[in-house]
């Protein structure tokens, strides 16, 4: 499975969809819209999916291609209408796409946070997932992912 990502980096001479290769272990967890972390030159960076395909184009090396590193998002964050939008605006006012993707988010999703699972009703978890939450009932997105990811 192929991902086109629209990487995090406000210049025009980076500013079209890069192919990643997705991991096995992320296939069920890719979906157009989510926020990814990728390998961008020396640096690990954010960026968007913006299209998945099946298979690489014919002129597409699959050897040379990067892995996608993490998915940031349990839901995507841009629909497919949106998407759709940035394209036409970044096409129609000649902006650059990440800076029309990033003026649609809400600030909270560029904001520093960390993601948790709550538990809600302790009695509707099953007694060997509640080992993973904390005394305040939180579990880290990140350390579940990683989990997930391990099993596979």
């Amino acid at each position: 499975m192929i991902a086109k990502v629209i990487v995090d980096v406000p210049s025009k001479s980076v500013d079209f969809k890069f192919d990643y290769l997705v991991p096995d272990k992320l296939e069920e967890f890719i979906q157009v819209g989510v926020r990814v972390i990728v390998p961008f030159g020396p640096r690990t960076i954010q960026g968007y999916v913006m299209d998945i395909q099946s298979q690489p184009s014919d002129d597409i090396d699959i050897q040379k291609l990067k892995e996608i590193k993490e998915v940031q998002d349990i839901r995507p964050e841009l629909t497919p209408e949106l998407i759709q939008l940035s394209e036409w605006l970044s096409y129609s006012h000649v902006s650059k796409s990440i800076s029309v993707l990033e003026a649609m988010l809400p600030s909270a999703i560029k904001a520093k946070y960390t993601k948790v699972f709550e538990v809600v009703k302790h009695n509707d978890i099953e007694e060997e997932l509640l080992k993973y939450f904390d005394s305040k009932g939180h579990y880290k997105y990140k350390e579940a992912q990683k989990i997930i990811i391990y099993r596979y």
